[in-house]
């Protein structure tokens, strides 16, 4: 959000001094972006055993939990073993506990005293009281690091703002315990969800789209996107699909529907000069979610019609770290695509930003036997992606007779459901207008004009 965008030097010309704020194990890694516009501090923190059991348990204890797709297929691939036996056990355990507790009342305010009395930090309420900041901003507030910081900020009596990394981040990844004073918004589905889940004042709350998308539009450059395609070994004149792939995770089977797409592109079944770009998630590639024997079939499929854009990790340290100039060839690759397919990621408001068709691969390919809490077909039923298919601007597909139709239907009609993929992407987003970082820059200065 701020290190992805150019989110700080507008703050910074608005006449905001920014600090980042890190747990001291991270603070080698953040210290690569501090300049003039940036200064990073570091304190001492650690998460314990103890504030990660919390984590779990707030999922269960705070949250209707078998009535979200999203929490309830995350409790059933840990209860079944798969994230290993200390995690099942606390799974059941967790959930015996929700089936017992969740619908009582005292049971919740015990809780969040419990959670707020461990996770109070003195050495965050110190280094607070000696930045003295005017405002204290967290952007995943699910962290055990953030939670603390935004206590030690409501303990000084400094206002405190959400400016939420992503779009799933209020419907599943489990309840905040420390809710902001002030939140500033992707769009109005955002927007509506911080009303109905947290009960804060649509005047505490500012829409202002999504700062790295900003790049949408002051990224684009022909030019680049030639000579990326050219690198990629394609053909820079002929059109080509864009594949997004998501965490082994969440689409266990997407390789073989990859090896799908990229032998019918090969053998002309979508035109004579049709290609294929594809971009394996970040966390095909790395991290604890991660399935690197993927990457060898992927290699294997390239071609003069096939290529493979792999993520430019940084060598920072820190989590799912791009490369600046990753997300410029990122955009560039989507303006110039003729349809975006992916199985269920942020990729597709990417897409919908450039007006691009975007299919959403949600099936497992010829298997039938997987789990629900393990198919790709689940996705469809995560409350935010749910909230995007209804409004139309984008299609799901779940087997490879659809897939094939769709692309078909797209490339005879590439403006077919354009009306409804705007009105997607403004639900959203808001604006892809190149001016959200103006935007959050105008919404700090109200906030703090705002009384408390």
């Amino acid at each position: 959000m701020v290190l992805h965008s150019k989110l700080s030097t507008q703050l910074r010309r608005a006449g905001f001094r920014l600090v980042v704020l890190t747990p001291d194990s991270g603070a080698g890694s953040i210290k690569a972006f501090q300049s003039d516009q940036l200064a990073t501090e570091s304190v001492a923190f650690q998460k314990t055993h103890l504030l990660m059991t919390l984590n779990d348990a707030r999922r269960y204890l705070r949250e209707p939990i078998q009535e979200n797709a999203a929490l309830w297929s995350r409790h059933q691939y840990v209860a079944s073993g798969l994230a290993g036996n200390y995690a099942k056990y606390r799974a059941w355990m967790n959930h015996a506990a929700h089936r017992l507790l969740f619908r009582r009342q005292f049971v919740h305010r015990a809780f969040d005293a419990v959670d707020r009395k461990f996770h109070r930090r003195a050495a965050l309420v110190d280094k607070l009281r000696s930045i003295s900041p005017s405002l204290v901003v967290s952007t995943y507030p699910v962290d055990p690091f953030e939670i603390s910081g935004l206590l030690a900020a409501k303990e000084l009596g400094i206002k405190t703002v959400g400016h939420l990394l992503s779009w799933d981040n209020i419907t599943c990844k489990g309840r905040f315990t420390a809710v902001p004073d002030y939140f500033v918004s992707w769009g109005p589905v955002m927007s509506e969800e911080i009303e109905q889940h947290y009960g804060v004042d649509c005047d505490r709350i500012f829409p202002v789209g999504v700062p790295h998308f900003d790049a949408h539009r002051e990224e684009i450059d022909p030019s680049l996107n030639s000579d990326v395609l050219q690198d990629l070994g394609l053909d820079p004149g002929k059109p080509y699909l864009f594949l997004g792939m998501s965490a082994p995770i969440f689409a266990p089977h997407e390789i073989d529907v990859v090896q799908w797409l990229a032998d019918n592109v090969s053998t002309g079944r979508f035109g004579d000069d049709m290609q294929l770009v594809i971009r394996p998630h970040p966390q095909n590639v790395t991290g604890n979610m991660a399935d690197v024997s993927w990457l060898d079939r992927l290699k294997a499929m390239r071609s003069s019609r096939v290529a493979l854009n792999l993520p430019l990790l940084s060598q920072r340290g820190l989590s799912w770290d791009l490369e600046t100039r990753d997300l410029t060839v990122l955009v560039n690759l989507l303006a110039g695509c003729s349809i975006c397919l992916n199985s269920g990621s942020t990729l597709s408001i990417d897409a919908l930003a450039h007006n691009k068709p975007v299919v959403l691969t949600m099936f497992d390919a010829d298997r039938t036997d997987l789990p629900w809490w393990q198919s790709a077909s689940r996705i469809r039923e995560y409350p935010h992606y749910k909230k995007l298919i209804e409004m139309g601007g984008v299609s799901p597909v779940d087997s490879f007779a659809q897939l094939e139709a769709e692309i078909d239907a797209y490339l005879t009609d590439p403006d077919r459901n354009h009306q409804q993929r705007a009105e997607t992407l403004a639900r959203e987003c808001r604006a892809i207008d190149g001016l959200s970082c103006e935007r959050v820059a105008t919404a700090f200065d109200r906030i703090l004009e705002m009384g408390n």
